[in-house]
C-alpha cells in the first residue's frame, strides 16, 4: 500500500513517513478483513484511528485508482503470487 503514495505526490505530502505507514497497515487489515486499527496498534504507535482516516481515505482512493495510471511497475511488482 505505501508504495503506491509513489504514484502521487500530493496529497502525500502533508503526511509523516510514520503516519502514511500506520494507514498502510490499517488499510491493508482492513482489506483482508482484519480489525484495521487495534488498540495494541494504537499504543504501540501512538496514532489514533481517528488520527489516520484522511490518510487511509486517500490510499484507499488511490489503491481503487492504480489500474488507471500509466505507471505500471508497483502493480506488476505484487501481481505474482510470489
Amino acid at each position: 500500500m505505501s508504495e503506491l503514495t509513489l504514484l502521487e505526490a500530493d496529497p502525500y505530502l502533508q503526511y509523516l513517513p510514520s503516519e502514511l505507514a500506520a494507514s498502510s497497515i490499517a488499510l491493508a487489515r482492513h482489506t483482508l478483513d482484519q480489525e484495521a486499527w487495534p488498540e495494541d496498534l494504537e499504543e504501540a504507535t501512538g496514532y489514533k484511528f481517528e488520527n489516520l482516516k484522511q490518510c487511509i481515505s486517500h490510499l484507499n482512493e488511490t489503491h481503487s485508482n492504480a489500474s488507471t495510471y500509466p505507471q505500471q511497475a508497483i502493480r506488476e511488482k505484487y501481481k505474482a503470487n510470489r
